[in-house]
């Protein structure tokens, strides 16, 4: 079994806390912005593993929607290791997938 490659466990890192907000948050607002957030992480980060074929430009632009989401997203979670959590493993993914971080 090959090891998970940095963009899957990125994506993990931002799905999780999404996943707790959803349970945690009051609004129904914050409750759908983490579902997508949950739901794009899902796509992105098992893309490699179930054969999903995305072109790098969408891919390019999945993943800067979930970074400026996991942003928005940090701004009405209550908890700030939560919204800690959610603008990093954000903005490192984009900054992976930009081709800034290798």
């Amino acid at each position: 079994m090959s090891a998970l490659s940095l963009e899957t466990t990125l994506c993990v890192l931002q799905a999780v806390p999404a996943t707790i907000a959803i349970v945690r948050a009051k609004d129904q607002g914050t409750k759908v912005l983490c579902a997508i957030i949950v739901l794009l992480a899902v796509v992105v980060g098992l893309r490699p593993y179930i054969g999903i074929s995305i072109s790098s430009n969408v891919l390019t632009g999945l993943v800067l929607a979930m970074a400026v989401l996991g942003i928005i997203a940090a701004l009405r979670v209550v908890n700030g290791v939560l919204a800690t959590l959610l603008i990093t493993s954000g903005c490192l993914l984009a900054l992976l997938v930009l081709g800034i971080v290798r």
